[in-house]
């Protein structure tokens, strides 16, 4: 629960996220409207661990990410990774980005002046009415010794190869946000029904230590969300562990039966791991392969020569949305 008394807030500002980079800033009057919010302008992982660490010894309570999925990530491995404040902040999101997901399920609502308004109204008086939302936090962690990331979706195969395309063929036309990736996943969608090739990855995958099986994936994604784009929840498993892992075979069966109860969460007799459709939820997910993948929206490879990328449970995250 947030503290009795007005919330020292901080500002995160990325000038380089889809929307803010147009130059306008719509925030300008609800900035101006408060003395007293830190701001600090942010461009890279660096930036966003240094503003962060000047917040935590500033005794911020509350910061307000003004960026896209990458900020949001970069936040989250400031604060989870370096423990630069005393107790996690809470986090208070503005879709400023190029798709959003994140904020698409635990942001702010409406337009960005407005709802930087009212965060701002309820840190002055916590006691008004308000929504917490409290989500796990992906740690991945790319090789052995490598540096960890926290974030809150991962995914290659097609996912990997749709990010691209519609960065490549649809963002150029100035469609962004959840249209865009809509877009892009109708695409294969449409592919996958149509039984076209879709380029497949081999994946090596251990979950809670049980034992490495391989298969070849279209697509694998793993993530701690609520909803994705478009408000499509394909997860469906039932086991304890804050990781919803969802893959599909490179070649499934049942397409069209199965795809409509599975982009809702659904179990479904013909989504089953026997038609190449497996949904469940893990604690610790090894990965043994050699493709790119994404974390929140940005670019990786993984290289198995190197091990395994880990994926485990990161801890929890606290979002206001009022």
């Amino acid at each position: 629960m947030p503290p009795p008394r007005p919330l020292r807030v901080g500002l995160l500002d990325n000038p380089l996220s889809g929307r803010n980079r147009d130059g306008v800033d719509p925030l300008r009057r609800a900035r101006s409207g408060e003395p007293g919010l830190r701001q600090r302008l942010v461009r890279t992982p660096a930036d966003v661990a240094a503003a962060l660490a000047d917040f935590g010894a500033d005794g911020v309570d509350l910061v307000v990410v003004n960026g896209g999925d990458g900020t949001v990530q970069a936040a989250l491995t400031a604060v989870h990774r370096d423990r630069l404040f005393a107790a996690p902040p809470l986090l208070a999101l503005l879709p400023s980005g190029t798709t959003n997901m994140i904020a698409g399920d635990v942001g702010l609502r409406g337009g960005r002046a407005a709802a930087l308004g009212r965060v701002l109204a309820w840190a002055r008086d916590p006691a008004r009415p308000f929504a917490l939302v409290e989500r796990a936090v992906v740690r991945t962690q790319a090789a052995p010794g490598a540096e960890p990331v926290f974030g809150m979706f991962f995914g290659t195969g097609a996912i990997a190869h749709g990010i691209r395309y519609y960065r490549s063929r649809i963002l150029p036309w100035g469609v962004r946000g959840e249209l865009g990736a809509g877009v892009a996943l109708a695409r294969y969608l449409l592919a996958l029904a149509l039984g076209r090739e879709i380029a497949a990855v081999p994946i090596t995958a251990s979950v809670d230590g049980g034992p490495a099986e391989p298969a070849t994936r279209l697509l694998l994604l793993v993530t701690t969300l609520d909803r994705l784009v478009l408000g499509i929840r394909p997860f469906w498993g039932r086991e304890p562990g804050a990781l919803r892992l969802t893959a599909v075979a490179a070649r499934p069966r049942r397409v069209l039966r199965a795809l409509p109860a599975l982009l809702r969460g659904r179990p479904s007799r013909h989504g089953t791991p026997e038609h190449g459709y497996l949904s469940r939820n893990a604690r610790e997910i090894r990965l043994q392969f050699d493709a790119e993948y994404t974390l929140d929206g940005e670019m990786r490879t993984a290289d198995s020569r190197q091990g395994s990328v880990v994926l485990t449970d990161g801890g929890r995250a606290c979002f206001v949305r009022c």
